[in-house]
């Protein structure tokens, strides 16, 4: 739930002011939850960063931007007995599969420097 900005009514300086977690739903509070003061809700520049999404993780995870930032790409052989390395110039050139397997429709892509691991299932073309 987002937090809300509200200034405390009582003439005092500095002025006083409090966040309060409410929903969106829920009218502005008029009185301080705890003293009982009077208050009016301050209007403020919302804190939210939305560069995620669809198009923007398509662009990141490019073979090119990946092996820019020194990632490498292991991608499942196609009888699915290890990954073998198809971006990048360190790390093994194959790696064995883990224990949990993912289903026969995906083909996973992991990447190696960091904790991340992709899947997808190509559209029109059959699964690796």
């Amino acid at each position: 739930m987002p937090l809300f900005r509200y200034r405390v009514l009582n003439g005092k300086q500095p002025e006083e002011l409090i966040e309060v977690e409410q929903s969106l739903d829920s009218p502005p509070l008029t009185h301080h939850p705890v003293t009982s003061e009077k208050i009016v809700r301050v209007v403020q520049s919302s804190n939210l960063v939305l560069q995620h999404g669809d198009r923007m993780e398509s662009k990141k995870l490019t073979a090119d931007n990946l092996e820019k930032h020194g990632f490498s790409v292991y991608e499942k052989n196609s009888d699915g007995s290890k990954y073998q390395r198809t971006i990048g110039k360190s790390g093994p050139d194959s790696i064995p599969p883990p224990h949990e397997h993912k289903s026969k429709s995906e083909k996973t892509r992991m990447v190696a420097g960091q904790t991340t691991y992709r899947s997808r299932v190509r559209k029109g073309k059959e699964p690796c």
